[in-house]
């Protein structure tokens, strides 16, 4: 079956593309039912449950701050949160995109492939939640209803890994090994791949600039989708997606641009290392948490 195409559909920008439609095409079809459910259940137990039920008390994970002297080199900046909003319809965008391209029918079993791809990003990040809890000193800004909504909804416990950073590179890594594997147009790939990725990019700088993350977060979520996802997300694409980072920012002086790239860099080859001797993927992320909360005089005791 030929796939559908259309001129505009082949050239308009992924930016276009609805991120209301995949909620009702995910409906349609037994597979993208399922995954859709799936998905659901997976953020509500990884980060949905864990954060509400540690600020009714209900349980005591040690929760951790893991600010660094380095966030201080990143002002901050509240016009950007709408780019940091806007996380959810760039990683929803791209199965309005399948839609358009094959056709529900066709569609589907990607469609249920990529959103259960995204499940397992929460299922494996929980994995570190559930030991400890992470946080940074966000300013109280409530100027605007965005801020007033993250304030309200967010609680704020599970920083380490950023999910924010495994979706967006997970999501661009995703399609662009997708593309290639579904015979899209040149076209298509330059510029689906060149727009996927600089808004990725846009989002990992927004959780610095609005102050929702550490620059420790960020080679955390590297490092797991390095080790989890390798197949399609590499040590390359780590070191590359990092060193993008604030590239055309004039905000941040070189100097602390500089600084703020070697620190993530050497955190994400430090957890590489250690985790070449690892048995399993966690515990890196662990070691770094218990030495950091060491350092920083924080205990790590459950209540």
């Amino acid at each position: 079956m030929k796939n559908k195409t259309s001129d505009d559909a082949s050239i308009r920008s992924s930016r276009t593309f609805s991120s209301i439609l995949p909620w009702f095409a995910m409906a349609l079809t037994k597979q993208t039912r399922a995954a859709y459910i799936n998905l659901i259940r997976k953020v509500y137990v990884n980060f949905v449950k864990i954060q509400q039920q540690e600020k009714k008390h209900k349980i005591h994970i040690p929760v951790i701050y893991i600010d660094s002297k380095v966030d201080d080199k990143i002002p901050f900046t509240p016009e950007k949160v709408g780019i940091y909003l806007n996380f959810v319809n760039y990683f929803v965008r791209p199965i309005s995109m399948l839609v358009k391209r094959f056709g529900i029918r066709k569609a589907a079993p990607i469609c249920t492939e990529y959103i259960n791809f995204i499940a397992s990003l929460y299922e494996d990040a929980g994995t570190i939640y559930r030991y400890c809890l992470t946080t940074t000193h966000r300013p109280d800004y409530k100027k605007n209803k965005q801020f007033r909504f993250i304030h309200k909804n967010d609680p704020h416990y599970l920083c380490v890994p950023s999910l924010h950073i495994c979706i967006v590179t997970g999501c661009y890594s995703f399609f662009r090994n997708l593309f290639i594997k579904e015979n899209f147009t040149q076209k298509e790939q330059d510029l689906w791949n060149k727009e996927l990725y600089a808004d990725a990019v846009a989002i990992g700088e927004s959780v610095l600039f609005v102050k929702q993350h550490s620059v420790n977060c960020i080679p955390a979520a590297l490092y797991m989708m390095t080790i989890k996802h390798s197949e399609q997300f590499t040590t390359y694409d780590s070191v590359n997606f990092i060193n993008s980072l604030f590239a055309y920012d004039n905000t941040i002086a070189p100097d602390d641009r500089l600084e703020i790239i070697n620190h993530i860099n050497f955190m994400y080859e430090r957890l590489l290392l250690e985790g070449a001797y690892c048995d399993v993927w966690q515990e890196p992320i662990k070691h770094w948490i218990r030495l950091y909360a060491a350092q920083t005089n924080q205990p790590m005791d459950r209540q």
